[in-house]
């Protein structure tokens, strides 16, 4: 997607930065701020834990706060996660909770033909309190689009 990162102002935020390191070696995250749209997009790979995931959460909602945003979007790039464990997966339905009670209004994934972790993904928004848009995509092309347009 590198047409995007020409296009739309873009930051990259890595979560091996000094503010804060990797708890799991294998999972390699990054955070992309599209700020013009409002949208933030994170992706990962491999096996993710509880420490990431709030580390995660806390992240997303601090870059909505630092650009004022009342309203924004997240796109989660979960195509190469693997599926996660019980524990990890309540802290995910409180990821949902907390984003959108700090103004997220539509959440994208993206995501591979791992069914189950798509099935991971739809359950953690099911469980969860929120109200706000969700849709899945192969790609993320797809999900930005869709974003943009349901914002």
């Amino acid at each position: 997607y590198s047409h995007w990162q020409q296009n739309i102002e873009c930051r990259h935020f890595d979560v091996c930065s000094e503010k804060r390191k990797c708890v799991n070696e294998r999972l390699h995250e990054e955070i992309e701020v599209f700020e013009k749209d409002r949208i933030i997009k994170s992706s990962a790979v491999g096996v993710t834990n509880v420490e990431e995931v709030t580390w995660l959460k806390d992240t997303l909602i601090e870059i909505a706060k630092k650009n004022n945003w009342e309203s924004w979007a997240y796109i989660a790039d979960i195509s190469k996660l693997e599926p996660v464990a019980i524990e990890v997966s309540s802290v995910l339905v409180k990821l949902h909770n907390s984003v959108y009670e700090n103004g997220c209004a539509c959440l994208a994934f993206v995501e591979s033909k791992d069914t189950f972790t798509s099935k991971q993904a739809s359950v953690h928004q099911k469980i969860s309190t929120t109200v706000m848009k969700e849709c899945h995509f192969d790609s993320f092309d797809e999900a930005y689009s869709w974003v943009k347009e349901n914002l």
